[in-house]
């Protein structure tokens, strides 16, 4: 998980300071999940930083 947080790619709604890892994920929990490993890898652009979904980015 450490990994993952560093890198940008854990998403957490609504605190990301609380993750909750044993929780089930929603669909749009995944669907922002595999947006920032799609970041990650350079296959698609990251969220501008005034959007307001950039804020649950964990580590950001």
């Amino acid at each position: 998980m450490a990994e993952t947080t560093a890198a940008g790619i854990v998403v957490n709604h609504p605190n990301r300071r609380i993750l909750n890892p044993t929780q089930p994920a929603s669909r749009g929990e995944v669907a922002a999940l595999i947006h920032q490993v799609l970041v990650y890898q350079g296959k698609i652009s990251p969220l501008p930083a005034n959007a307001a979904a950039a804020n649950y980015i964990v580590g950001r």
